[in-house]
């Protein structure tokens, strides 16, 4: 039987995995750190696994060299981080691990059935595209079964299971913060005061409110068919906004505004008091 990865289409295992974003960016800041000579990067995820959900919520760089035949890992170097991980979140517990590039070649399996299986017992393997082949970063995960007698192994069953990124509110401020870096010509961005962040909250919220009635237009004039789910979705996010009267609306959003001015305005003053109190201290000493 041939030492190589076997591939299964038809996705018949519930397993469901779920990335943290800030799990992307340390790949891709692992792949961009990668010496000169090197292809491709791998490293251990770390997580949770709850009723079949792998919550993949951190991840270290395994140092490592590909050869013609095998593969060769920094295994104290992998020791001593995953012990460090542990003094910080013991929860966290070694879940798979993730590689570079949009294939998975025979050295994969090298270090999924000798290595990371022997770690947990369903490692998942996470692949990134980090040539973002088709416009985008493209993210899959595997789970391995591996072939062959005990005594003599064949290869290994890679079955493709759902994936998806998984953001946070505070991830999510975060990742559009770094959207904006984009079309920045140095790639920096001043962060958002707390009156622009609101600014910018409420022109999203009327962006999706506008998108959310025209659909349902379209689907009165029956220019698009109706969706179930997406119609219980929207009733749900209609019923969970309080019923104010505009007036009161009104009012009590004037009243929130207020008061976030005062907070920036008592900000600013107490920085321009600390500011003239530093330069007064230096003038005299």
């Amino acid at each position: 039987m041939a030492d190589g990865p076997i591939f299964l289409n038809e996705r018949g295992l519930s397993l469901e995995v779920r990335v943290q974003p800030v799990v992307l960016l340390t790949i891709i800041d692992h792949f961009t750190r990668r010496n000169e000579n090197q292809k491709r990067v791998i490293g251990t995820l770390l997580g949770s696994v709850h009723d079949g959900i792998v919550e993949v919520s951190n991840c270290f760089a395994l140092p490592h060299m590909d050869a013609a035949a095998d593969v060769h890992l920094d295994l104290a170097h992998h020791k001593l981080m995953l012990r460090l991980h542990k003094r910080i979140a013991p929860r966290e517990q070694v879940v798979g691990w993730y590689t570079t590039g949009d294939e998975i070649t025979s050295h994969s399996v090298t270090v999924h059935t000798q290595f990371y299986s022997d770690l947990t017992a369903s490692p998942i393997l996470l692949t990134v595209d980090t040539a973002m082949r088709g416009g985008k970063l493209g993210v899959q995960a595997f789970t391995g079964a591996p072939l062959g007698t005990s005594d003599r192994p064949g290869g290994v069953v890679f079955a493709p299971v759902k994936c998806e990124v998984k953001m946070f509110e505070a991830d999510r401020v975060g990742i559009n913060l770094l959207q904006r870096t984009r079309a920045a010509p140095n790639r920096a961005t001043p962060l958002l005061t707390e009156l622009d962040t609101l600014e910018a909250s409420i022109i999203k919220l009327q962006s999706h409110l506008a998108t959310a009635v025209a659909h349902v237009e379209k689907v009165l004039a029956g220019k698009v068919p109706s969706d179930a789910e997406l119609g219980r979705m929207l009733s749900d996010a209609a019923s969970s906004v309080p019923k104010f009267e505009a007036a009161q609306f009104e009012k009590l959003f004037n009243s929130n505004l207020q008061d976030l001015l005062m907070v920036m305005y008592l900000s600013s003053l107490t920085r321009t008091q600390l500011s003239i109190a530093d330069r007064l201290n230096s003038a005299v000493f």
